[in-house]
């Protein structure tokens, strides 16, 4: 089952590219990102976003008076084991964030590649 979740909101937090190590010994580069959103119950989510996604959204200038719009997809997934047990997983991963202007028009996307 898939579902799509989109928040919108301004920047409370953003770290800037950072860059860490792999598992299999490379190098990764991510970002965490606090987004102040703008919903009938104001929250504050943090993202971790990595890879191709964090390092456009980089090279944009961003501000606390930054608005984005994040778009998530929700997996849930249900699988048996070779031993006949039943696991249910659950993923939430970004895969667009727009950057938009003052009256709410996209001026920059980053998209996971």
């Amino acid at each position: 089952m898939e579902n799509n979740l989109i928040l919108t909101g301004f920047i409370a937090g953003f770290s800037g590219l950072q860059e860490a190590d792999a598992a299999n010994g490379g190098k990764y580069q991510f970002l965490t990102l606090e987004l102040r959103t703008d919903e009938p119950m104001p929250q504050t989510p943090v993202f971790f976003l990595t890879g191709a996604l964090a390092v456009q959204l980089c090279t944009c200038q961003l501000t606390p008076q930054t608005q984005l719009r994040v778009y998530f997809r929700l997996f849930s997934r249900e699988y048996e084991d070779h031993e006949g047990a039943v696991h249910k997983t659950n993923e939430v991963s970004c895969w667009k964030v727009e950057v938009l202007d003052a009256e709410g028009h996209v001026t920059f996307t980053a998209r996971k590649s």
